[in-house]
């Protein structure tokens, strides 16, 4: 038996002439490919692939490394230099496995274009793909690289020039790279079996429902047509693979591929144009190549030639008439005859020939319109735009409503293509499908989502909604209203139908449980006029809870303090550790142990108990707003067990606070044990006309606090005008105070409160002294029989009687009165406020007065009834 040889005979080529031939090949595909490449590179015109830009540098990189020895000056030494020899070597045996897989990357992305066209977004939408694909044939061409130049460092007798470079004598290097370019040229074989299958598809539809562009599918049939010849290839590597001889007849049949790829990838009509472009040569040229090498229909062609047939014939026509009616027509036109009855029928046929040939032109010069509109919109920048840029755009044209107001407007669905919402996604989404594309990519645009109930099968019409919704906006924050409607069509509904749509809102929310977590808004409303009547249970809350939770907003109109609604709302609220913001505008019973740590607004409107609210000052250090009501239907207020050692509650950034229908105890309770040193803005409001005012305990609370008040707000209380010009005296009231409402459950107030009000010092006052220096506005409330005369006498003193004018205002801020007129009720005489109110109508220079009419239980001593007569004579 033969031993297997481990050497390759070579065949080595003497002739210069083969050697020149191979030389001119690989430099003038180098060249070729290099020009094109660049020319692609800083080019406007010129778009590709990204794969054919590392297709020609693969095949620039591939004959330069051919072409080392003529580079290094040795292209005719029977013995190169070893390191120069070493090296091309490498590059021989490396450079295949290179030029193939690139080769094989094109094929593979040009294949995806023809075969998905528009159905799906394009590679480079895919950064990871792209990449690999790109980066792939020079990571294995590098390691391949590396290894046969280690291998030829290592034992450099093992390389040889072969004439016209130099290759390794030991078989194992050529049957590596032979096995590698073999497995990937053969991987193209079905490759181009599908790409042509594809491309007979394309090339039978028509043009409007072809699903890739003209240039697309030029640039596919060139990709095409070169990966046939690089078959090629697989056959020079099975040669390699199976025998032992080597000769220059293989090598210039692959140095033709370089070329071959130049003249295919190289005239293209963009190429030209650019070449053009940067060498100036006349226009013409320009026209020249666009003609010969445009894209233009064959039907278009044709019927240009038939519109020129038909403009010559019709010139033809007008000449032959025009020289026949010549004289005719010369004698018509320079007397005032009539026409003959013979002429009547040649003009009229003249007449409607040009009319005709009018017609025609507007034709053509609509069709231009037309085409011209078409190519300016091929320019236009939004095509341009790259999509981060359109996301951006779409962001902030959309600009979802992350939060609901108490406008009815906001119980529509969002996002629905025929919303009202005109910056909807969905509406991007049917632009075209480009903007589709990007606005389905992008979680932003679907991160609110506003779903109203008002019939039972809302839940089915919303389902793909919401499926959709929770899809597109990936893990991005959610901002979610859900609310459950009254309509007038459901007021006549069976308590089924009601209960349909009730359970169908549970299962909306049911859709939006799993997604939790990722919860930032919540707008839940019920406006049912009854507790809802569920035959199934509100969806349990996670042990996570919602982490993310930013605000909520619950409303109900229950009554019921049990409710499931009103249950399952405050289990949330408890659940949201994170909550910023709660607006809870239904009755609360029992919250629990407070431990919003982040919470800065707080607000209840239709009650809750003094404990609960207590809770949340303490365990709630970053609070700065709170509002709320206490009106429970409970026999007596639920007021927090602290004792006489206790320490005060100190809430450190609290500048809002507004309490109403607070019961005596109540009021007690937070005068005693608050402390609010960032207080501003102060509204108190009573619950009952018996309860008396804590004058001391409130002053003491205003100076233990050392607020500095620009609003009060005391109404429905019983106190004294004197305690209310004590509490105004105080350095922290009136030095700040710029709005002041009292209302004394419809009372009017004292002469001396009047006076102190509106600046009437007597003679004994301090000139300087100057009370509620900013004030901005005040409300108060006077008797319109009694006080009025007063009220009016002091404004016209000031601003109506110019002349009597000596003295200016005292507070210069002051731009608003808001006086409610309190008119006595006489069984057997009318008094009315118009009269009133027409006076001081008169008064608009310094301040608005707002006048408001209050009709109470009339009474027995008017001493000031009889100046009513005169008012109209001002």
């Amino acid at each position: 038996m033969n031993p297997v040889p481990d050497s390759i005979e070579f065949k080595p080529s003497s002739s210069k002439t083969i050697v020149s031939l191979f030389i001119g090949l690989e430099l003038s595909g180098a060249t070729g490919m290099a020009i094109i490449l660049f020319t692609a590179i800083f080019s406007h015109q010129v778009k590709r692939l990204a794969t054919w830009y590392t297709f020609c540098a693969s095949w620039t990189i591939s004959c330069l490394s051919y072409s080392l020895l003529f580079f290094a000056g040795e292209i005719n030494s029977p013995e190169p230099r070893k390191s120069i020899c070493v090296l091309q070597a490498a590059l021989m045996y490396s450079v295949p496995t290179l030029t193939a897989a690139s080769t094989l990357a094109l094929l593979v992305h040009s294949w995806y274009n023809v075969h998905f066209g528009l159905s799906k977004p394009p590679l480079e939408s895919n950064p990871r793909v792209i990449m690999t694909m790109l980066s792939a044939p020079f990571l294995l061409w590098t390691l391949l690289l590396i290894g046969f130049l280690s291998l030829g460092i290592k034992s450099p007798s093992l390389v040889h020039n072969f004439g016209l470079y130099c290759t390794f004598m030991q078989i194992l290097p050529a049957k590596i790279s032979s096995l590698f370019v073999i497995i990937t040229t053969f991987s193209t074989i079905p490759i181009q079996v599908s790409l042509g299958i594809s491309l007979c598809r394309n090339f039978d539809r028509s043009s409007s429902s072809s699903t890739i562009s003209v240039q697309t599918l030029k640039m596919v049939v060139r990709v095409f047509t070169f990966s046939f010849l690089i078959l090629i290839g697989f056959v020079e590597g099975l040669i390699h693979l199976l025998t032992l001889y080597r000769n220059s007849a293989v090598d210039m049949i692959m140095a033709l591929l370089p070329v071959s790829g130049v003249l295919i990838f190289g005239i293209q009509n963009d190429l030209f144009q650019s070449w053009l472009a940067w060498t100036g040569l006349p226009f013409c040229l320009g026209g020249y190549l666009t003609r010969n090498f445009g894209s233009h229909s064959d039907e278009g062609g044709e019927e240009d030639k038939t519109v020129l047939r038909q403009i010559r014939h019709l010139l033809q026509l007008v000449m032959k008439k025009g020289i026949e009616l010549q004289p005719r027509l010369q004698s018509l036109l320079t007397s005032n005859e009539p026409p003959f009855d013979s002429d009547v029928p040649t003009i009229t046929e003249m007449l409607q020939e040009r009319l005709a040939h009018i017609f025609e032109l507007e034709q053509q010069l609509v069709k231009m319109r037309i085409e011209a509109h078409v190519y300016e919109s091929l320019l236009s920048g939004m095509r341009r735009l790259p999509p981060e840029l359109l996301t951006e755009i779409f962001v902030h044209y959309t600009a979802p409503i992350r939060q609901r107001d108490y406008r009815l407007s906001i119980y529509s669905c969002y996002p629905r293509a025929n919303a009202p919402h005109q910056s909807s996604p969905m509406v991007l989404s049917h632009v075209c499908r480009k903007w589709r594309l990007v606005a389905l990519s992008t979680p932003l645009l679907w991160t609110a989502i506003s779903i109203p109930h008002r019939t039972p099968l809302g839940c089915i019409n919303y389902a793909s909604l919401v499926q959709r919704c929770l899809t597109n906006s990936q893990i991005s924050p959610l901002y979610i209203t859900l609310s459950v409607l009254s309509s007038a069509q459901m007021q006549h509904r069976s308590p089924a139908a009601k209960g349909l749509r009730n359970a169908g809102a549970l299962e909306t929310l049911d859709k939006f449980m799993p997604e939790i977590y990722r919860w930032r808004y919540l707008h839940f409303d019920i406006l049912t006029s009854q507790t809802m009547l569920l035959e199934r249970n509100f969806p349990p809350i996670p042990p996570t809870g919602a982490p993310n939770m930013y605000k909520i907003f619950f409303r109900a109109f229950s009554a019921d303090l049990d409710s499931p609604e009103v249950l399952w709302a405050l289990e949330l609220i408890r659940a949201s550790p994170n909550l910023h913001k709660i607006t809870f505008l239904a009755p609360i019973l029992n919250l629990g142990a407070a431990s919003w740590i982040h919470l800065q607004y707080f607000e209840s409107r239709r009650g809750m108990r003094l404990s609960d609210l207590f809770l949340i000052f303490i365990g709630c250090p970053s609070l700065r707003s709170c509002i709320a009501c206490f009106e429970l239907e409970e026999e007596g207020p639920s007021l927090p067990s602290f004792g006489e050692s206790d320490p005060l509650i100190q809430s450190s950034h609290l500048h809002t606070l507004q309490l109403t229908h607070l019961r005596h105890a109540e009021l007690l309770a937070i005068l005693q044990w608050l402390t609010l040193p960032s207080l501003t803005d102060l509204t108190l409001a009573g619950h009952h006309v018996s309860d008396t005012w804590p004058g001391e305990l409130f002053q003491s609370f205003l100076v233990r606090s050392a607020c500095k008040l620009s609003t009060l707000s005391l109404s429905r209380f019983s106190y004294s005008d004197t305690n209310i010009m004590d509490h105004l005296r105080l350095p922290n009231i009136h030095d700040t105070l710029e709005h002041l409402e009292l209302d004394k459950w419809k009372t009017p107030i004292s002469p001396e409160l009047l006076n102190f009000l509106t600046f009437r010092f007597t003679s004994d006052s301090p000139v300087n002294f100057l009370v509620l220096p900013k004030l901005i506005d005040v409300t108060f409330a006077i008797h319109a029989i009694v006080q009025a005369v007063r009220l009016r006498e002091f404004f016209l003193s000031r601003w109506y009687e110019r002349s009597r004018n000596h003295a200016p205002f005292p507070v210069a801020a002051l731009q608003r009165m808001s006086i409610v007129l309190l008119v006595p009720y006489l069984p057997n005489a009318t008094v009315s406020g118009e009269q009133i109110r027409r006076v001081f109508s008169r008064i608009e220079e310094a301040v608005d007065i707002d006048l408001e009419t209050c009709v109470v239980d009339g009474g027995t001593d008017y001493p000031e009834i009889d100046k009513l007569g005169d008012w109209d004579e001002i």
